[in-house]
């Protein structure tokens, strides 16, 4: 497959420049230096001035942060090319620590003026408490640290692109060898299985030296910041003022209590429709009724036209956004060699638009990855006439509302991509399926990581003996292991967040949940959800959690009383008729 990079040079700017002058060049030290210089030396001497200032400040972050997504972006396409390497390294090495440092003068600054002339506190309280945080936290030492951990991160996305599995003679992409767990054909599945598993099992040394690396500098991280652990540290950095870590771990314990017997329902129900006397990992994804693999798409461009279909029906509005980033190529989506694994969607402030990335092969979860990225995507144009930067991007949990919201909003339009009713209904429960296992990933991954960065864990051994008890509790009883633990014990190395962004993934359990309220209200009356879904997005990051939740039409909520009817909700519909 030859390699097609994404060609930003027909990108426009979204807002006509007040503050930059001409194109900068942000490889430059001293043209950053002197933007920055400036924005910090603009006199402010009323109200109105600090709007102008903010104005300011929002085109030159957007400038900046769009300079440095497109070089990941560039980067996470082609993992093998050494130019754009070389221009991310010098991104990273020479142009971020100046970037993080003049940050915070410009944290100091802004947090003054809105001191000095108060803008309206439903404009300005947000914005305040996170400006307090992050000056509260910040400490030059770290500086130079989270230099170090990009470089940790772009190593990690390096060996991961490299990463290919030997199978039936040829090399594949661990998205390619997902496929296999499609077949029919249970040895077959079971060897594809082994060969992913025993491929990270035979490179396990360089990511756990590597994982190790970034735990103890994380952990370093916190302490310089004041902190007892990185744990404490993230939920002051990721600005988490709406829920903590007890919460959290009451999260977990709901999780199991009611959506892991509710898994175990489906899983047993499974085992009998497939005829097995014992349900193993690679029984899981494999129609249980026999029926061959659902195909969604032969190509990309089909996928693509076949998702515009359905956005055409659900909303026109979400459509038009669709169809302008097809017509501007604003994806990339093929899985192939020396690309990085995973999938993103990425803001392009500038310009005004979003980038997606992922790794399709074809298969049905492909539908949920282009559908979930949409949302993201979306997400980035409701948000984007925000004046103050920090609004144009909502808290993580939120964002991911927008996402999986998506994933769920679109089943009833299914026939459009699917040619048989029944068909369809294998896909919307499949997805249905899927909100549940998100629910117990996440509770395992979250009570991982929590554990690591608690007690500064980097033993390999003791990490694989921590992943697998946490795999006993989150398992779903009718699930054996036993004759493939040793391999599973390091499946925690294929989940990139625990190399990339750590302590990311509580974001997904309290947005499934956020989702399926949604998706809920969609059952009853679809035109006002999708209007509240939108409303809520237009506000961007400019309020609390909650009330985002609220204007969603639905409740921040993270309790097993809140969890307990959605799941009930779920399995209704997966079981009825």
């Amino acid at each position: 497959m030859s390699l097609k990079m994404p060609d930003f040079s027909k990108l426009g700017l979204y807002r006509k420049r007040e503050f930059i002058e001409n194109s900068p060049d942000f490889s430059s030290r001293e043209e950053t230096e002197k933007l920055f210089n400036e924005l910090l030396d603009f006199p402010v001497q009323s109200r109105e001035g600090v709007w102008e200032f903010l104005r300011f400040k929002a085109e030159l972050f957007s400038a900046i942060d769009q300079y440095g997504s497109m070089l990941n972006i560039k980067l996470t396409c082609d993992t093998s090319d050494k130019e754009v390497e070389k221009l991310y390294r010098h991104f990273t090495t020479a142009i971020r620590p100046l970037v993080i440092a003049f940050s915070n003068q410009i944290d100091k600054k802004t947090s003054k003026l809105l001191k000095e002339y108060p803008l309206d506190k439903e404009k300005s309280e947000v914005l305040s408490r996170a400006l307090q945080t992050d000056l509260e936290i910040y400490t030059e030492k770290n500086v130079e640290l989270f230099t170090e951990e990009s470089l940790l991160v772009q190593k990690y996305e390096k060996l991961a692109g490299s990463q290919l599995v030997e199978f039936e003679g040829k090399k594949q992409t661990f998205q390619q060898m997902a496929k296999y767990q499609l077949r029919p054909e249970r040895n077959i599945r079971e060897s594809a299985w082994r060969a992913s598993a025993g491929k990270r099992f035979t490179d396990r040394q360089s990511f756990e030296s590597l994982f190790a690396e970034m735990v103890e500098l994380r952990s370093r991280i916190a302490e310089n910041a004041g902190f007892e652990n990185y744990l404490e540290y993230v939920f002051q950095d990721k600005h988490r003022f709406d829920y903590t870590p007890q919460n959290c771990k009451e999260f977990h314990e709901a999780i199991e209590k009611v959506v892991v017997p509710a898994l175990s329902e489906i899983y047993e129900d499974r085992k009998l429709r497939l005829g097995v006397d014992t349900l193993m990992p690679w029984d899981l994804a494999v129609d249980p009724d026999g029926n061959p693999p659902l195909k969604p798409f032969e190509n990309t461009e089909e996928l693509l036209s076949k998702a515009s279909s359905v956005f055409h029906q659900l909303n026109g509005r979400l459509a038009g956004i669709f169809d302008m980033m097809r017509m501007e190529g604003l994806f990339d989506l093929e899985s192939r060699k020396n690309k990085a694994p995973g999938g993103y969607q990425s803001t392009l402030f500038d310009a005004g638009v979003p980038f997606i990335f992922a790794n399709l092969v074809g298969v049905n979860d492909d539908l949920r990855i282009i559908f979930h990225e949409s949302g993201h995507a979306f997400h980035t144009f409701a948000c984007r006439d925000q004046q103050i930067f920090e609004y144009r991007h909502a808290p993580m949990e939120f964002c991911e509302v927008a996402s999986m919201s998506m994933e769920l909003l679109v089943m009833p339009y299914l026939s459009l991509i699917y040619q048989s009713g029944q068909e369809c209904r294998r896909a919307e429960c499949i997805q249905l399926e899927k909100t549940l296992q998100i629910l117990a990933s996440v509770a395992m991954v979250d009570a991982f990581q929590h554990r690591i960065y608690e007690e500064r864990i980097t033993d390999p051994d003791e990490l694989a003996g921590i992943w697998l008890d946490l795999n006993k509790r989150f398992r779903p009883a009718p699930l054996d292991i036993s004759y493939c633990e040793q391999l599973t014990a390091r499946q925690w190395q294929r989940i990139l967040h625990f190399f990339k962004v750590p302590l990311y993934y509580i974001e997904y359990g309290i947005a499934q949940l956020g989702a399926l309220g949604i998706w809920q209200n969609s059952l009853s009356n679809n035109e006002k959800t999708l209007s509240d879904y939108w409303k809520a997005l237009s506000l961007g990051g400019s309020r609390p959690l909650p009330e985002l939740f609220e204007t969603a039409g639905v409740s921040f909520d993270m309790s097993r009383q809140h969890i307990a009817p959605l799941v009930e909700t779920v399995r209704k519909e997966l079981w009825k008729s």
